[in-house]
């Protein structure tokens, strides 16, 4: 802006005006660490779990995201429970506060944002399944995957956490009335062939109990679907190669049998012996018994060695299919089946963005089964794309991700509107640039209007509330405004164009009591202006169309180029409400109208990529005027 006292620096603000525009028994195993690295920027997760491991008690996880190093950088972590660990409904707790949700033993954070030094924490509580053991481990596996700021590398990591349940210590007394017996249908087997477990438990108490059992397989071992055959009211269920009954009753002379079949790896070590053990628990009189049955592997020939790799699970190919533009809000992700193929995956998770590189604070992933295709309901608001993806998992695994599909984009209908009727100061609404010879600017919500107030000569301000325009498509903003209380020479106007990161605090930083010393430069650095400017008589105007490309390092004052000569127009009174439009169109025609009239017509390209708007108030050689907004929209043009 210019000295209050130089007239020189006064035609220069007429000529050059400015613009507007988220008992024995052990503790914890281990817990590991894993960290990537981003150029100097380092992004690290960790995972710790305390707590006692035994059967039906609770353990507390905390993952730790931290970074060092120069940057920032934006994630989003996923934790993996294992079969024998439940989720505690609402047990998740975050410092500092972000949204972490829990489907299907799946904990997931939505898009963060850090800068060095920064750390986010999310606790939360997991239960040990009642019919756990002696020897049983627990691996947890919480992912890390995000994007660095500055130049969009990608990265992932993961940390894990074992815990074991050990040292239960020997049932008070084996009775000699309760029986389990397990055998095998085959003493010897070669790799690939399926053989049967037949479980035998029989009572003879003098009273009815109440048992469970689980029997899990072998890493040599998988279960044969669909070949459970059980009695006695005895139900079982298979889930990643372990078999858990539900709770069944024997009387005195009862016996309940199950056969299930499993299949020896073909990959599995000859000569060497596999034991499968079942586990019978009777907690209400503190007995647990067991029963181990072996099987020989004996694959002929000869022994051919190579070497250890690592196949990754296949990634699926996505495809978004979507009806005709601007009939409805609602489109299907899709994706092609891999689950039949490879028994292995158990499901896939689809990714959801409004950021191509999947780095922002509305990312979201949704867990779903062995299916193709997930149905997404949008509401019509200010958010017109959507990016998807989708990767193939395989539960219980470390590693057990695929890659992300290719991207898939989705253009959803855009409306934006807000019309100030809470008269409060409204949210996200801020003055993101002004003069900094003085600050004695107010924004604020009064009587239904939202209100760019200046109380001092030669000043301006632009405010916004960083919502984005449409990312695609052509689009207009409409704005009812006027000019109360406003000098001739005093200026309202929109502001199309600005930039911002998104992640940046916009402003930098204000001092207040030394304006000189506030800062502008993280937002609307550059932007174009549109500008109406009250003449001498109370209906006439001024209106011009300018792109800002600099600041002044003295006062803050925009300059740039003209992109369209001074208009003299004649309307209605400047303190009557005005329909302020500014069409934009995808080759970079823009087009601004008083109410239904055409006043100006330009071709300017170079800011179309910055998204984001606003409104402008300024004064001249007088103090005090008030531009007011009385609602604005934003809407697709077809």
């Amino acid at each position: 802006m210019l000295s209050k006292s130089s007239s020189n620096r006064l035609w220069r603000l007429l000529s050059i005006p400015t613009a507007i525009i988220v008992s024995g028994l052990i503790l914890l195993a281990f817990s590991n660490h894993a960290r990537a690295e981003v150029e100097t920027l380092k992004v690290s997760i960790d995972i710790e779990a305390t707590g006692t491991p035994k059967p039906n008690e609770e353990i507390q996880y905390k993952i730790l995201v931290s970074t060092s190093g120069q940057g920032s950088a934006k994630f989003v972590t996923r934790t993996t429970l294992p079969p024998g660990l439940s989720y505690v409904e609402g047990s998740i707790v975050t410092t500092p506060r972000l949204e972490v949700t829990e489907n299907a033993g799946i904990i997931s954070s939505q898009s963060y944002g850090l800068n060095t030094g920064g750390s986010v924490e999310i606790i939360f509580k997991a239960k040990i399944s009642e019919t756990a053991k002696n020897g049983d481990k627990f691996l947890v596996v919480a992912n890390l995957d995000g994007t660095e700021e500055v130049d969009q590398t990608p990265f992932s990591s993961n940390a894990t956490e074992v815990i074991s349940i050990e040292n239960l210590g020997p049932p008070t007394s084996i009775p000699v009335d309760l029986f389990i017996e397990k055998t095998v249908s085959a003493a010897e087997v070669n790799g690939g062939e399926a053989f049967q477990y037949t479980i035998v438990i029989t009572s003879d108490g003098p009273t009815p109990r109440n048992f469970v059992f689980t029997d899990t397989l072998p890493s040599e071992l998988s279960f044969v679907s669909g070949s459970i055959i059980s009695s006695q009211g005895l139900n079982l269920t298979e889930n990643n190669g372990q078999l858990v009954s539900d709770l069944f009753i024997l009387n005195n002379g009862q016996t309940a049998e199950a056969t299930f079949s499993v299949r020896l790896n073909s990959l599995a070590e000859s000569n060497t012996v596999v034991e499968n053990t079942v586990y019978l628990y009777d907690f209400e009189n503190n007995i647990h018994i067991e029963s181990t049955a072996s099987t020989l592997i004996s694959r002929t020939g000869s022994t051919l060695f190579l070497p250890y790799i690592t196949i990754p699970y296949q990634a699926p190919t996505s495809t978004a299919i979507t009806p005709p533009a601007g009939v409805t809000n609602t489109w299907t992700v899709a994706w092609n089946d891999l689950h039949t193929a490879n028994t292995e995956i158990t499901g896939y998770e689809v990714q959801e963005s409004t950021d191509p590189n999947f780095a922002d604070s509305a990312t979201t992933t949704t867990a779903v089964g062995k299916v193709t295709s997930l149905a997404i309901s949008k509401p019509v608001d200010n958010q017109d794309i959507y990016y998807y993806r989708v990767r193939s998992v395989v539960a219980g695994k470390i590693n057990g991700l695929s890659e992300w599909s290719a991207t898939q984009s989705v253009s959803s209908i855009y409306f934006y509107e807000e019309d100030f009727n809470d008269d409060s100061n409204p949210e996200n609404w801020r003055i993101v640039r002004q003069d900094t010879d003085d600050i004695v600017n107010k924004l604020g919500v009064h009587d239904g209007y939202l209100d760019l107030r200046m109380e001092s000569r030669f000043d301006y301000m632009i405010a916004s509330n960083l919502t984005r325009v449409p990312e695609t498509g052509n689009f207009k903003i409409t704005a009812r405004m006027r000019l109360e209380d406003a000098d001739p020479r005093h200026a309202g106007g929109i502001i199309l164009g600005g930039d911002y990161d998104g992640v940046s605090a916009c402003p930098e930083s204000v001092d207040e009591d030394n304006p000189e010393n506030s800062k502008y430069n993280t937002c609307f650095t550059e932007y174009y202006r549109f500008m109406f400017i009250a003449g001498n008589v109370s209906n006439q105007f001024t209106t011009q169309v300018k792109r800002i490309e600099e600041h002044s390092d003295t006062n803050n004052s925009g300059g740039g180029t003209d992109l369209a000569s001074k208009t003299f127009i004649s309307s209605k009174g400047r303190k009557n409400w005005i329909d302020w439009t500014v069409e934009v169109f995808d080759d970079g025609t823009m087009k601004l109208y008083l109410d239904d009239d055409l006043i100006h017509e330009v071709n300017d390209t170079t800011y179309q990529d910055n998204k984001y708007f606003g409104f402008w108030s300024s004064t001249s050689d007088t103090s005090f005027s008030n531009t007011q907004i009385d609602w604005v929209n934003v809407k697709t043009i077809n």
